[in-house]
């Protein structure tokens, strides 16, 4: 999925819709932002990472 969506933004990019480009950066980040922490808390204690 954030692969489709590095090619919509790399044709926004191109097109020079800066704006849109932001706004769907800013999506896609913060959709694999709650991805990332979802897989995170779905492993047990000592397979987390620790970050400090």
């Amino acid at each position: 999925m954030h692969a489709h969506n590095s090619l919509q933004i790399k044709e926004l990019l191109e097109a020079e819709s800066w704006k849109k480009a932001q706004n769907s950066l800013r999506k896609s980040l913060a959709l694999l932002k709650q991805e990332m922490y979802t897989i995170i808390q779905a492993k047990l204690g000592k397979q987390r990472p620790e970050y400090n």
